[in-house]
């Protein structure tokens, strides 16, 4: 069904030249909170040597058990919800203690205390109470709810959701809605409504995955109920609106087909929605609102062109949902093309490459890195660049009290050939944002008036995993991430962005050996492929805050850190944090959210997979952020030398450094920083020379007090009284220009613009520096030994004294040297 399927994962270690992180600045990573352990943790683990490390991180609820972990799959759905009065309500589906027979029952809780911990009033079964005709699969009368939602309106706690009932279309999605009649007092829900009054009568409806929104109009003095469907028979989203709520109970208009899957399209000539999430709904209650997805739209049609990238889409409404608009694309926005190209071009000479391949006749580059001459098989590797970006599904929209725009999405990187890879500091999660009143005519990206994108987190910064860990023949690991957005209710300011990922741990010293003998994990700065059987590793949930409207966003933290001692992790028993759904609006003090916890020892759904949602799954609801010492400081590492921000020195910083003065990417203000290790104001070979002192040991016998440049027709050479560390020249030419760099050096890189070039070799082994064919002149040369610059003197290698002219009997007499 999606693109995903033929993804060739290609792994490696990440050499990234220039990673613009939090709107250009680096990568955050995790650091520790200062939240107690939470004592309301219900897992469970099946080994008795699969001993977890816990250290909860955030104040969490068990609530109830859910047969399995299909109700919470879907990230536009809206399971949580709080009214102005700070009135709570999740519905979900749960277990009714028999196998199979209850997966579509669904329970509900509320309370008006949500940090009372225990405080919550459940329900179970509010979808059978009535005579609403069910019929399931088979007409046994069981029910079948699937995708609740949930809804806080000022009176009453709202439950929506749909059936399977195989009665209209393919499965006969059926949307109902229904409220506690008690009102936020009681535990009296109401009999099912139809959301769809003409369900089935007129075609095939069959209404799936619904992302609903309760508003309060002060004008007209009345809720208001909007809700998306995605309609999996006739393919297309379609908006239900309250005509009238009374006491209540709320009746909806006829349905109105919000998107067209004729817009769509699909790289394949396939159904478009195929490769379309379902629609995700938000809005405030001054009725701004947005509905958006992620899908392929307008290539080949004429009426939008978006380089059949694979991107948000999405429509607004000012009115309560009375109706939704775009612009001249069709009645659509799209996140504009000049984004993805913006970060693109941040991560131009970000790549990834990968060694252990035995394949050097081919690609390259090889890296020597025992340094004793030769090119070993763990040695030879392959190259890739990213060139564009693929926006996955699991992606959430959401508008502030200003009805700004928020976007949360995992973004996978793309080589020149659309094979996706984990290019580490380039692939993971990203956040866009523009103001609502910019949108029709953006500035430039990283504006006050444009779209302004972050890198919140990495997925590949060495503590995630993007592969067959499980050996399942699917890429679930990647697939299982979500993503949610939350602003808070009284400062449009803070937005918070909750997210799970994978965190992973060698299984023991030997495993660890062995991938570094290969790879180079603590010496050359990152790997990415390991043997199934070297790690173990878990799901957990991360947080990040912003504090200026989404502009650049603190360094995430790990709020739940089950990180496991020991295990297998082919046979997976782990303790995993899946799903998290946010209230869509927080406060400025903490972010609120709901979670399950898969059972790995009842295994409840049997097709074929391991997947976690086909096991009981524990529902939790927490909240987490007024304990946290979150760090807005976007350098996330102050090592001397660390120009990649990945917490260690190492040669790959050394190659960005050369880059970066060989006129290169532009450092930011951490990578500043860190690259001037002797602290002299400057970044420049000296501290190039430094940094590989430390790497490599300072023990030269005798430094270089001067030395002489030779340069001859075919190129330049250059010899010294003792140890040399680095050169730097600057040359002038024609256009055309080529030369030969030398091989015998630590790193020699060079860059032509025009009719300059700038090149630069570190650690020179030999006397020759580059060969060329052509003229050229020598503007500057630099020169350093391991600690200062040194003095170079220019060598001439030949002589030509012209004859004397007019002749030596004038006056005044001509005479060329050179």
């Amino acid at each position: 069904m999606f693109k995903f399927h033929a993804i060739n994962f290609i792994l490696g270690i990440s050499i990234l030249f220039s990673n613009p992180i939090l709107n250009n600045d680096t990568m955050p990573k995790t650091k520790p909170n200062k939240i107690e352990s939470n004592t309301h943790l219900n897992a469970s683990i099946i080994d008795s040597d699969f001993q977890p490390n816990i250290s909860r991180s955030l104040n969490s609820t068990f609530i109830n058990e859910s047969l399995n972990g299909y109700g919470l799959v879907a990230p536009q759905t809206r399971p949580i919800d709080n009214s102005e009065n700070d009135e709570w309500v999740i519905v979900f589906r749960e277990y009714d203690g028999q196998s199979f027979t209850g997966s579509g029952q669904i329970g509900s809780a509320f309370t008006d205390c949500i940090d009372c911990g225990d405080a919550w009033n459940v329900s179970s079964n509010i979808n059978v109470n009535g005579d609403v005709p069910w019929g399931g699969l088979n007409g046994n009368g069981v029910a079948l709810g699937r995708y609740p939602s949930a809804l806080a309106g000022m009176d009453y706690p709202y439950a929506i959701w749909n059936e399977y009932t195989a009665q209209s279309g393919l499965y006969g999605g059926r949307p109902y809605i229904n409220y506690d009649e008690f009102g936020w007092g009681g535990d009296s829900w109401s009999y099912p409504l139809d959301v769809d009054l003409t369900w089935g009568q007129f075609g095939d409806s069959d209404h799936w995955v619904g992302s609903p929104e309760y508003t309060f109009d002060s004008n007209m003095d009345m809720g208001i109920i909007n809700i998306m469907y995605t309609d999996w028979t006739r393919q297309n989203y379609y908006h239900f609106r309250t005509e009238l709520i009374e006491d209540g109970f709320a009746i909806f208009a006829q349905e109105e087909m919000i998107v067209d899957m004729q817009d769509l399209w699909s790289p394949d000539g396939s159904d478009p929605s195929g490769y379309a999430s379902s629609p995700a709904l938000s809005m405030n209650d001054n009725g701004e609102g947005i509905m958006g997805f992620v899908g392929f739209l307008g290539s080949p049609q004429d009426f939008c062109w978006t380089e059949g990238l694979h991107v948000p889409i999405f429509k607004l409404t000012d009115n309560h949902g009375q109706n939704f608009y775009g612009n001249d694309c069709n009645g659509y926005y799209h996140l504009p093309v000049n984004v993805i190209d913006d970060i693109v071009s941040k991560n131009e000479d970000g790549r990834i490459v990968q060694h252990c391949n035995n394949n050097s006749d081919d690609f390259g580059p090889d890296v020597d890195f025992d340094g004793d001459g030769l090119i070993e098989e763990f040695e030879d590797g392959w190259v890739a660049y990213p060139s564009s970006y693929f926006f996955w599904y699991n992606s959430d929209f959401r508008v502030d009290l200003d009805g700004n725009i928020h976007i949360i999405s995992y973004l996978i990187a793309e080589d020149d050939e659309d094979i996706f890879h984990w290019f580490g500091g380039t692939s993971g999660y990203y956040h866009f944002t523009i103001n609502k009143e910019d949108i029709d005519n953006p500035g430039p990206v990283n504006s006050p008036t444009g779209w302004n994108w972050t890198f919140l987190h990495d997925i590949f910064d060495g503590n995630g995993i993007g592969w067959d860990v499980d050996l399942s023949g699917g890429a679930d690991e990647f697939e299982n991430l979500m993503s949610q957005i939350s602003v808070s209710k009284d400062d449009s300011g803070v937005v918070w962005a909750v997210f799970n990922d994978t965190v992973w741990e060698f299984t023991d010293e030997y495993a660890q050996e062995f991938q570094e003998s290969c790879w180079g994990w603590q010496t050359h700065g990152g790997v990415g492929v390991y043997d199934n059987t070297t790690i173990t590793w878990t799901y957990d949930i991360f947080v990040a805050k912003s504090e200026d409207s989404g502009q650049s966003w603190s360094q995430p933290v790990n709020v739940t850190q089950t990180t496991v001692q020991g295990g297998d992790p082919v046979i997976y028993d782990g303790i995993d944090e899946m799903d998290p759904h946010t209230v869509g609006f927080s406060d400025d003090d903490n972010v609120y959210f709901m979670y399950q916890m898969p059972d790995y020892r009842n295994y409840t759904v049997d097709d074929g997979t391991r997947n976690y949602a086909n096991h009981l799954n524990n529902v939790f609801v927490a909240y987490v952020g007024e304990d946290i010492d979150f760090d807005f400081n976007s350098c996330s590492s102050d090592l001397s030398g660390d120009i990649n921000q990945d917490g260690q020195l190492d040669i790959i910083d050394i190659v960005n450094t050369v880059i970066y003065l060989t006129g290169g990417p532009e450092f930011d203000e951490c990578q500043i920083a860190n690259g001037d290790v002797n602290n002299d104001g400057n970044v420049d070979i000296l501290d190039i020379v430094t940094m590989v002192n430390t790497i490599l040991g300072n023990n030269r016998t005798s430094d270089a007090t001067s030395a002489i440049m030779y340069e001859t027709a075919s190129g330049v050479d250059m010899t010294s009284d003792g140890y040399l560390g680095a050169v730097e020249l600057t040359l002038s030419h024609d256009l055309g220009f080529e030369l030969e760099l030398t091989d015998d050096a630590l790193v020699a890189e060079y860059k032509t613009n025009g009719t300059t070039t700038k090149l630069i070799v570190v650690a020179p082994e030999t006397d020759h520096i580059f060969t060329t064919e052509d003229a050229f002149e020598i503007d500057e040369v630099l020169a350093v030994n391991s600690h200062e610059f040194i003095e170079v003197v220019k060598h001439v290698s030949e002589f030509n004294l012209s004859a004397a002219y007019p002749n030596p009997f004038n006056p005044t007499t001509n005479i060329d040297f050179s």
